[in-house]
């Protein structure tokens, strides 16, 4: 892995499990193994940028990731269900300690790191597209593809913070099923 993918990979973790204003800079860059000259080689605005970066350059690869479950599985219901168990697996697999790479910062400065906020907003937009376009595909109309869609990457971000407070992973999986049900059902929620 390159160096500045180790940064951005190192802040993500960081931010994941502290939070963006408890990621110390010194902390990260031990973990990705490198120089604060090569930080600021990469990232000369600092903190900030390499933050925003970071939010930007995972939550986009999520994004990635979720349009193929949704393109390899049957259904968009069964394509969001692997996005849901790939969160359970990570939870389980961390002790609980690491939060949404994407939902944790967002949650302590959505409004005090503007570029960090911005590229949160951009993430969620391509998560709540991939999920939308979709259904839309499957013969959902816009209006309802897009509400179902927003609950359903809403309902993600609860599950996950709810998970990690609790270390209980049961929450993402009900949370899983009631989301396949709603994809699995045009107008099923949709108030009128």
């Amino acid at each position: 892995m390159e160096t500045r993918e180790r940064l951005v990979d190192a802040m993500s973790t960081s931010m994941r499990q502290r939070g963006y204003g408890s990621s110390a800079m010194k902390d990260v860059l031990d973990e990705a193994s490198a120089t604060a000259g090569s930080m600021y080689h990469f990232f000369p605005d600092g903190k900030e940028q390499l933050a925003t970066a970071a939010v930007r350059e995972i939550g986009l690869a999520a994004a990635a990731q979720l349009s193929a479950n949704i393109e390899s599985s049957p259904s968009v219901a069964d394509g969001a269900v692997a996005f849901y168990e790939a969160l359970a697996d990570d939870m389980k697999s961390t002790g609980f300690r690491y939060g949404c790479p994407i939902g944790v910062p967002m949650t302590e400065l959505a409004y005090v790191v503007e570029g960090v906020r911005e590229a949160g907003a951009e993430v969620f937009t391509a998560w709540v597209s991939a999920i939308a376009e979709a259904l839309e595909g499957e013969g959902w109309s816009a209006e309802e593809a897009l509400l179902a869609a927003r609950f359903a990457i809403c309902a993600y971000e609860g599950a996950s913070t709810l998970a990690r407070a609790t270390h209980d992973s049961a929450y993402i999986s009900a949370t899983r099923d009631v989301v396949h049900n709603v994809l699995s059902q045009p107008r099923h929620f949709v108030p009128r």
